[in-house]
């Protein structure tokens, strides 16, 4: 192939599309199951232990945070791309139908 073609396979894109839904599930899944494990308890009751474990905690809640966001980008992503193949496939049938009248 020359650099100036593009060759696009709609079935590979349907497969990353299934990829990046599997990817997003897997990283919620999982987010699900140890967000408890970052919560902490203060060590003590002194000033320094109630301000570690709220920063701890904090940083917790944004990295909870962050994660929902990334799967749903992830989610975003793979609609794009079957988006994308299913126009591609419909201009594929389009042109093959013109060019056959």
């Amino acid at each position: 192939m020359s650099e100036n073609e593009l060759s696009v396979d709609p079935s590979e894109l349907h497969t990353a599309a299934a990829r990046l839904d599997a990817l997003a599930h897997r990283l919620e899944s999982t987010m699900n199951t140890h967000a408890a494990g970052l919560k902490v308890p203060a060590s003590g009751s002194d000033e320094v232990s109630v301000r570690a474990a709220d920063t701890f905690n904090t940083v917790a809640e944004d990295f909870g945070t962050d994660g929902d966001n990334a799967a749903h980008e992830l989610r975003k992503i793979a609609a794009v791309l079957r988006l994308q193949a299913n126009t591609f496939g419909r201009a594929e049938d389009t042109n093959l139908t013109t060019f056959l009248a």
